[in-house]
This record gives C-alpha cells, structure tokens and sequence, in this order.
C-alpha cells in the first residue's frame, strides 16, 4: 500500500514538472515571435477556419491581448486584390486542426478531440513562426503567443 502510494506521488510529480516544462517552453523560445514586429506599420491577417467558434476565439484573444492591427479573411483572398500587398499585411496567422480518432480500450480509453497548430507566417521572408507542437488547448497556448507578440510589437514602436 505504502509503495503504491509513493509510487502515485512519483508519477504525479513528474506530470505536473512536465506540465510545466510544457507551458514555459513558449515563452523561452525566441524564435517564436517575428524580430521586426511593429517596426512597420502592417495588419496581421487571421485566417478563417472551416470551425466558426475557433474563428470568433481567434478574434477575441486578438482583441484583448493585442495592440496592433488584425483582419479575419478567406484563406482564398490571400492573395487578391488589396491583400496581395506584403508591405502593408506582411504576416497572416494560419490554424491547423486535425481530428485525432479514440484511443484505447477500458480505463486508459482517450476520447476523440481535435489537436490545434497554428503559425504566424512572413511573407516577405518566409519565415514561420510560432510553436511547433500542436494541442487540444489552443485558445490558452494562442493567448500566450499573442500576449508575447504584443511584447515584441511594443518594444518596436519605440
């Protein structure tokens, strides 16, 4: 009983160190965030997803965590019209979603969800920024990267 318990508590700490390896992985990659963000003055263009709450959470964590300027397009206006220009939407940020099918069997039985990438692209350079891995907790991972987004922005504008 005693060497279950301990056990339990092993394996519970080392959940909870990775979780948190996890979450500060964001914020010590430097890569993940465009050097010359808000040096310029351009629009970040968010690209819509086929899921519409994704989109609407897209725009709300941009609104509250960003101080620069956003627009929701069609992934097909990309490059039409006013949108060819690279100097004025020079990034678009891309969402990957992916369904993961159920796993297991019995007690270790993991339920279908979707896993959730996405990547600020420059089109100027082509550079891809963002994290790499993809989860099923987008929104808090995509309120992270815009908050660090915002740091670089301001810290430009001076």
């Amino acid at each position: 009983m005693k060497n279950t318990f301990r056990l339990s508590l092993l394996l519970t700490g080392i959940i909870i160190c990775f979780g948190f390896a996890k979450e500060l992985s964001l914020s010590k990659d430097e890569d993940t965030v465009p050097p010359d963000l808000g040096k310029e003055s351009t629009t970040i263009l968010l690209l819509e997803t086929p899921r519409k709450k994704v989109n609407k959470d897209m725009q709300e964590v941009f609104e509250k965590n960003y101080s620069g300027t956003v627009e929701m397009i069609d992934q097909s206006m990309l490059n039409t019209g006013s949108y060819k220009d690279t100097k004025k939407y020079r990034y678009f940020l891309e969402t990957g979603i992916e369904f993961q099918e159920a796993r297991g069997w019995g007690n270790t039985r993991q339920p279908a969800t979707f896993n959730y990438s996405y990547s600020l692209k420059d089109r100027q350079t082509g550079l891809s920024y963002g994290p790499s891995n993809a989860s099923d907790a987008w929104l808090s991972l995509l309120k992270r990267y815009v908050k660090k987004l915002e740091e670089t922005w301001k810290a430009n504008q001076k």
